[in-house]
């Protein structure tokens, strides 16, 4: 005879067990019995069927048990006064908010503005913008340049400033050792000569 699991131990299962006592019952055919009608001959597999079915009903019942206190458990409650949001607006926060409305409000300027043009205009417009957008390059490099002039002569004046420093404080020091050689030559002249 096979072992068969206790109402006890299915109960001690987690929602493996749940699914366990659905399939459990859909096996022994508990959908069958509430839909036939038994005959006078079928009366012996009719009493069969009632055994089996109260073993059915056992699994249900535990079945439906553990469904409720799993929903229980994992369905929080929602309080009463919750607003509605709409599923296809995500949530934005008021820094992007505010961006997105800058956004429109310059895109909505632009617009207008571009309405009150008329076709010379607009043509005008379009072939600048295509003009500038090809010597862009140009102009960068340009700019590039100019900063760099400007950086190099900097840093040229710079190295110029220090240079003189380095050359003004070297003529300095040699004329500052030469008076102290000097000196130090006459000191000890002179005190050779007064002993």
């Amino acid at each position: 005879m096979a072992h068969r699991p206790t109402v006890t131990a299915l109960a001690s299962r987690t929602s493996s067990s749940t699914s366990f006592l659905k399939q459990r019952a859909l096996q022994c055919g508990c959908h069958a019995v509430h839909q036939q009608v038994p005959t006078p001959l079928q009366q012996p597999a009719r009493q069969l069927q009632l055994h089996t079915s109260s073993r059915q009903r056992r699994y249900l019942v535990q079945a439906q048990n553990e469904d409720r206190a799993q929903q229980k458990v994992t369905r929080p409650k929602a309080p009463a006064t919750a607003p509605t949001k709409d599923p296809q607006q995500q949530p934005t926060s008021p820094p992007q908010q505010q961006q997105q409305e800058q956004w429109h409000n310059a895109l909505a300027w632009l617009q207008e503005k571009w309405q009150q043009l008329d076709l010379p205009q607009k043509a005008y417009t379009v072939v600048a913008g295509l003009v500038l957008l090809v010597a862009l390059p140009k102009v960068l490099v340009l700019l590039v340049l100019l900063l760099e002039r400007v950086l190099i002569g900097g840093l040229l004046a710079l190295e110029e400033v220090l240079l003189q420093l380095l050359l003004k404080g070297g003529a300095l020091l040699g004329v500052l050792g030469a008076v102290a050689l000097v000196g130090a030559g006459v000191y000890v002249f002179a005190r050779k000569a007064i002993k």
